[in-house]
């Protein structure tokens, strides 16, 4: 029987491990509990060879390898071939002075560096594309085992006669800890002098959809908004300009910029309620999920949220039917927000949060991997 246990397990991920936490950051410091982990960086964008190992201080199982290459990174855009073979030829080589074979490979989808994970000598690999985009080809990249957190994916997996499982997003456990003990020290939920109210995420990604925030961040003064993500904007894109300055200049809006997992559980703690305004455009992005929901329901409060397609008929959120609706949910909201606060809800909320914990997350996935090993062998 397959167990995620006393394995040596290499994450090959897309984002670097600087990058703010989400879904491989996450696996790799939840299988370090149990395992030996590998995080591989895609390559630093500078001259000259260089490899190196880095512990996690608090994930003693945990390194990060971080690495260079000695061709300049201009050529990553002119002879894109050649960059990526003599990558691959290296990583390669490195990866086998740490172990001749891994028990484990997941491939997190490192699209512009690997065409699969073949190069990667491991007993088993699995593939785990978690966004959806129009060019993204259905295939199992050299693994035998494919995992999304997006339904679009799956199907697009399927139509090509692929198996993809889907298994949603992920509660880290600084967020599972606190959930708990919400849960202990539930208490009535009781208005205070103003509401507040959070929005966790990146503020200038393609598909934010920034204009009903606006009305609602306008037209309820009386409401503290709180942006938790990065601040960067690209200042030569006009709505982002438009936006920053909009968010700055407002007086019934806190800017916190990013902060680590730790840091947010602590600003979620006194949230009355969630915001989620997405704006999909159906190629690159179908509003079907978002990591962020699992930790809004983690704190058990209500989410004010544009259509999201794995819960649209969840009553545990306030969804607007259509975008242009959104005011008018947030307005009934606030007016009875009493009854969505309510212990039951709140309970409902957190326990679907723990539920999808990385630690059940990772259970879940093998019990996939057995159920298959089991089918093989009858």
């Amino acid at each position: 029987m397959f167990k995620f246990a006393g394995k040596n397990i290499l994450i090959i991920s897309p984002q670097p491990w600087t990058h703010h936490n989400i879904s491989k950051h996450h696996y790799a410091k939840e299988l370090s509990l149990r395992n030996k982990v590998w995080f591989i960086n895609a390559p630093e964008k500078k001259w000259g060879f260089h490899f190196s190992i880095k512990k996690i201080i608090d994930y003693p199982n945990l390194s990060i390898i971080s690495y260079s290459i000695p061709l300049p990174y201009f050529f990553f855009f002119h002879v894109r071939s050649w960059y990526k073979k003599i990558n691959v030829r290296i990583v390669a080589k490195r990866l086998r002075e740490i172990t001749p074979e891994f028990d484990l490979c997941i491939d997190f989808g490192n699209y512009l560096l690997y065409e699969n994970a073949d190069f990667v000598n491991a007993k088993l690999k699995l593939y785990f594309p978690v966004d959806d985009f129009e060019n993204l080809q259905p295939s199992m990249r050299g693994s035998a085992f494919a995992f999304s957190v997006s339904n679009n994916i799956v199907a697009k997996f399927t139509k090509q006669g692929l198996t993809c499982h889907f298994i949603n997003h992920g509660l880290s456990k600084e967020f599972a800890d606190f959930a708990r003990l919400r849960l202990i020290n539930m208490k009535r939920w009781q208005r205070g002098e103003n509401l507040n109210v959070g929005y966790a995420g990146n503020l200038f990604i393609p598909f934010i959809y920034t204009e009903p925030l606006k009305k609602i961040i306008t037209n309820y003064p009386e409401v503290i908004f709180h942006f938790f993500g990065s601040t960067n904007y690209d200042k030569t894109i006009s709505w982002q300009a438009e936006w920053y300055e909009f968010l700055v200049q407002t007086k019934n809006v806190k800017l916190y910029g990013s902060l680590n997992t730790a840091q947010l559980t602590l600003a979620f703690a006194n949230m009355d309620a969630f915001l989620l305004s997405y704006k999909p455009d159906n190629k690159n992005y179908h509003a079907e999920n978002s990591h962020k929901i699992i930790e809004y329901l983690s704190t058990g409060r209500v989410i004010i949220s544009t259509p999201i397609t794995l819960y649209k008929q969840n009553k545990l959120f306030c969804m607007c039917d259509e975008h242009k609706d959104f005011e008018q949910t947030f307005n009934m909201v606030l007016k009875n927000m009493e009854s969505y606060n309510s212990i039951v809800y709140a309970k409902e909320r957190i326990l679907l949060s723990l539920d999808n914990e990385y630690v059940r997350q990772i259970e879940r996935i093998e019990s996939i991997i057995n159920l298959s090993e089991g089918s093989r062998n009858n």
